[in-house]
């Protein structure tokens, strides 16, 4: 009877102009597509395994020794539990990422499984940035011979409670709704809008997109479903052909 109360009453054309006004819709959910890929071997013989949320930036990482299917699972599923299931996960073709076991651990989870063109690593731009970063500061470590892992940890803390480059808001308040304190004074005051950040990195992407498109001198590509085309394949010396030489045939195209 409550319900069919509260009902009719929204229902009333005078009480709608006389109630308060409706509260605005809930931020989209950080978390949703994330991207992941392995940088190594090191010369300790570690991978480093890096996943960044395509929303915040936020980056996680775990060092692992293995890299196979089942350790690659224990870690995610470790990630997880703290985060939160993902909608996608975008990765590259390596045999772990194509085993049956991950690809049953996707589906088990209802997790989409985003497969990056081979060869292509462009495909999976974010992470490759992110891992180029995080290359870097492994290189600084080696040079001034300090431990990596902890340098890695100091790395991590900085770019999480700065802003990003490209949203403009720390990765840290944009998955947490929160600012990281460390020990740097605390200026960070206001909190930007859902559709802030958005429209700011849209603009970014755009206006990336436009320089990025003219410094490869790009241009559309015609090829349809049902062409043969060549593909490109690992070279293997100097002398190696850039394509394979038996044509493929199209079947189907996407763009991401």
């Amino acid at each position: 009877m409550d319900q069919d109360i509260e009902q009719w009453s929204k229902s009333c054309y005078g009480c709608q102009l006389v109630l308060q006004p409706e509260k605005v819709e809930p931020m989209h959910i950080p978390w949703e597509h994330l991207a992941a890929d392995f940088l190594g071997p090191l010369l300790s013989g570690d991978y480093i395994f890096t996943i960044v949320d395509y929303y915040s930036r936020w980056i996680d990482l775990a060092v692992m020794k293995s890299t196979t299917a089942e350790k690659l699972v224990e870690v995610l599923t470790q990630i997880f539990s703290t985060h939160e299931l993902p909608v996608s996960i975008t990765i590259d073709n390596g045999p772990q990422f194509v085993s049956e076991f991950f690809k049953t651990y996707c589906e088990t989870n209802g997790i989409i499984h985003r497969r990056t063109t081979p060869l292509w690593p462009q495909a999976n731009g974010e992470i490759e940035r992110q891992n180029r970063s995080i290359l870097k500061r492994l290189k600084i470590a080696q040079a001034e011979k300090k431990d990596w892992k902890s340098e890695l940890l100091t790395y991590l803390l900085m770019y999480r409670s700065s802003p990003h480059t490209t949203t403009g808001v720390y990765p840290a308040e944009l998955l947490f709704r929160r600012v990281i304190r460390t020990k740097s004074p605390d200026i960070h005051k206001y909190s930007e809008t859902d559709s802030t950040v958005r429209d700011r990195d849209t603009e970014k992407k755009a206006k990336g997109k436009m320089y990025s498109d003219a410094k490869r001198r790009a241009i559309t590509s015609d090829i349809k479903p049902g062409d043969l085309t060549l593909m490109k394949k690992n070279k293997e010396n100097k002398l190696s052909a850039t394509y394979h030489s038996d044509p493929f045939k199209v079947v189907e195209k996407k763009w991401e």
